[in-house]
């Protein structure tokens, strides 16, 4: 009510009060007379409660406040907005309601809260936003109350992310929160994708460069026995090896040689050749005295009695020529007749003597002479001389038969010339 009317009634009274009689009834307040803030109740103008405001002057009654609104005291003429960080979804409230975390207003007289986007996140409640993510970590959302720190394996360069990638091949992330990935050292390689860590390369194996997403076998000439290799190990002169992905490095078996490193094969020794050892780098030619037909060889073949092979590398033996013999194997050379011998066949064993009644001055010789006497013109000689060609055969053949195998060789007799 307005004061002057208070004023009269309580002037009224007093004077009532001192001249001892009674006080007649207040005059009713009049609905002109209620200010903004008040309202008209039909008897007195009374504040507007709480949750109630009035902007005018004589109404008969208060508004409620709006949502997103409120008015925590009685009387009032205005309502105020919410603030940030906290809403109203009623009317005729006497307060606003705090965000929850997870949740932001962001602007004044919201009804409502709005929930933090994915890659944003808010601990707190009543509050008109939300924090980014940090690099390294991320928010899925919506509502996000905490960041999370990117798993081992993923990793996160950029703020405000809703997740994390995963580390490509040939990298790998060994701890969470990351904000970028590293790479596969040499030695090592990874193929698939989020790894944790790199693997090491594999007996046989190599990675040459860093950020290797697979291992590579080592190139036939090649091997490597261990694991974590950056490159691989050439064969060396009389080692091979034939197959990619090799661990070691085989010799050369014998009778093969390889005199070059990084070979994937090896040499079979040629003719006049050997290789008597596995892990040869070079073949031995045969020494004199010996021979070899065959390639592969492991060894030389010796020459036999009646044979000679005088240069090394020999293919095969050589038979004495005729006057000429060799009791001995392995020799590089004939012996000649000696004087008063001879040797009628190629390949000889032995000299054969001149029989009685023969001979020969010369060295070297393939047959020996008549002597003058020896053939008769007489009736009586011809017997002496058929049993003298007789006895000489039987020595010729016994004295001239080769050595060794079921062939028989023996010196013609001395009169063939």
């Amino acid at each position: 009510m307005r004061k002057t009317t208070l004023h009269w009634a309580l002037a009224a009274a007093l004077a009532v009060s001192a001249s001892g009689l009674a006080a007649p009834p207040a005059a009713a307040a009049d609905q002109a007379e209620c200010e903004a803030g008040e309202m008209f109740d039909g008897t007195d103008c009374v504040p507007c409660p709480p949750g109630r405001y009035q902007p005018e002057a004589a109404q008969d009654d208060c508004l409620l406040a709006d949502p997103g609104f409120f008015v925590d005291t009685s009387g009032s003429d205005a309502q105020i907005a919410c603030p940030p960080g906290t809403f109203q979804p009623g009317a005729g409230a006497t307060g606003c309601l705090l965000s929850d975390p997870g949740f932001f207003v962001a602007a004044q007289a919201s009804v409502s809260p709005e929930a933090c986007p994915p890659g944003t996140y808010q601990p707190s409640a009543g509050q008109g936003y939300c924090l980014a993510t940090d690099p390294g970590r991320y928010a899925v959302g919506p509502a996000a109350t905490t960041q999370t720190l990117c798993s081992a394996g993923t990793f996160q360069p950029e703020p405000a992310a809703s997740s994390c990638t995963p580390a490509p091949p040939g990298s790998f992330v060994p701890q969470p929160g990351a904000v970028a990935f590293e790479s596969c050292l040499p030695s090592t390689y990874q193929p698939g994708e989020g790894a944790r860590g790199c693997v090491e390369t594999s007996v046989g194996y190599f990675a040459p460069v860093a950020g290797a997403v697979e291992e590579t076998p080592c190139a036939p000439g090649s091997y490597q026995p261990n694991r974590l290799s950056e490159e691989c190990l050439t064969a060396l002169p009389g080692h091979f090896v034939a197959e990619p992905g090799s661990a070691y490095a085989p010799a050369c078996a014998p009778g093969s040689y390889q005199p070059a490193p990084g070979a994937a094969g090896c040499l079979l020794a040629d003719p006049g050749h050997l290789a008597p050892n596995g892990g040869m780098a070079a073949q031995a030619a045969c020494a004199p005295g010996s021979y070899q037909p065959d390639p592969g060889a492991t060894a030389c073949v010796e020459v036999s009695p009646g044979h000679f092979a005088a240069r090394v590398a020999a293919l095969a033996q050589t038979p004495c020529e005729p006057g000429a013999y060799q009791p001995d194997p392995g020799a590089t050379g004939c012996l000649l007749a000696d004087p008063g011998h001879f040797v009628a066949r190629p390949g000889a064993t032995a000299q054969v003597p001149c029989p009685e009644g023969w001979s020969q001055p010369a060295p070297g010789a393939a047959a020996c002479d008549a002597s003058a006497g020896l053939v008769g013109t007489g009736a009586g000689a011809t017997p002496w001389v058929l049993l003298l060609a007789a006895l000489f055969g039987v020595v010729s053949f016994v004295m001239g038969m080769r050595h060794g195998s079921d062939r028989r060789e023996w010196n013609e007799a001395p009169w063939r010339r």
